[in-house]
């Protein structure tokens, strides 16, 4: 069984995140049988949108170090 884990520190949606949902749609597509998880930093509108495309998502507030990663 494949797993997929993404990190996102941000639940609004951008143009990253837009780019993600449509991976994971396409990748949902091809693999339903795939489990893919996401863990976002906050809640939003990116949340529900994973959570409709078939992600199983979590709510976890990233440490200082991670959440600053991307920046």
């Amino acid at each position: 069984l494949m797993r997929i884990l993404y990190l996102n520190p941000c639940g609004k949606i951008g143009g990253a995140e837009a780019a993600v949902l449509g991976a994971i749609r396409a990748l949902h597509h091809l693999q339903p049988h795939w489990k893919l998880v996401m863990i976002l930093a906050e809640d939003g509108p990116f949340a529900r949108a994973a959570t409709e495309a078939g992600v199983d998502v979590h709510l976890l507030p990233f440490p200082d170090s991670l959440a600053s990663a991307g920046d």
